[in-house]
Parts: structure tokens; sequence; C-alpha cells
């Protein structure tokens, strides 16, 4: 466990991590108990991974023009992760690039974005817009190296 965001009740934010060996191969097997109703997975590959523990984490729960919106600081050469739930999908992405979107019928969306950064970032704005937005959602960013 890298870093755990509880937006709002019932939704939970989160990275997760595992050290696999270069030319290894692994599993992503996620076990839910009876109480969760719906999940969403996404899954970036970090080589040269220095440490598990992130280097920063940023969050935001309030909805402010459709979106969320936190700073971060990056050290040189690392990267940062993010990660929304909000109202609505697609998601617009500023500060890092999207990753990936999905819809959750009847509930909203999920969608993430990365980068890698040569120099440090200091202050970095990572913002997830959308539209219909409603105050319910969130965003996690975190830093690594």
């Amino acid at each position: 466990q890298i870093a755990v965001f509880n937006a709002e009740t019932g939704t939970t934010l989160a990275f997760y991590g595992a050290l696999v060996p270069s030319g290894a191969t692994g599993d992503v097997v996620i076990n839910l108990d009876a109480a969760w109703l719906r999940a969403a997975v996404g899954i970036w590959r970090v080589t040269e991974l220095n440490s598990l523990i992130a280097t920063a984490t940023a969050t935001q729960t309030t909805l402010v023009s459709e979106g969320w919106a936190t700073t971060i600081n990056i050290q040189a050469g690392g990267f940062a992760l993010a990660i929304v739930f909000g109202p609505a999908n697609p998601f617009t992405w500023v500060g890092l690039t999207e990753s990936f979107d999905i819809q959750i019928p009847a509930e909203g969306g999920i969608s993430g974005a990365s980068d890698n950064f040569s120099a440090a970032q200091t202050g970095l704005t990572v913002s997830a817009t959308t539209t219909g937005g409603s105050a319910t959602g969130g965003l996690l960013v975190i830093a690594g190296r």
C-alpha cells in the first residue's frame, strides 16, 4: 500500500505497488468483501523505482469548476501518478498526461494520469475536470522516484 485516500463515504482511491524483477511477470489479484458494489483498476509500470514509498502525496475532495485540483512536489528524475473519481466521464487533465478513462454505469467515472519529470517540479498543479459535476468524488496524486 503506497497511499489510500477515503475521498468520501463509499469512495476510496488508492495506489498499491509491487516490486517485480526485470524479466519476471506477476498477476494482479483484487479481493473485495461483500460490501463492495464496484471497483475500477488502473495499472502503471514503473522502472528503476527507488522505493515503494511515495516521496509526496496530495489529495482534494472539494469540487471547483466541475473538477478537482491540487499541487505536488516532484523530485528531479521522478514521476507522478494520479487517480480521480467523479460524477461524469471523460476527464480532462492538466499537469499530467491522461492514462485512462473508465465509465462506471450510473455512477460516473474514474480516470488516471501520469508523467515522468527530468527536472524537479515544485508546486505542480494537477487537475482533472469533467462535465455535469456534483460534489461527489476526489483526486489522489502521488510522486515517486
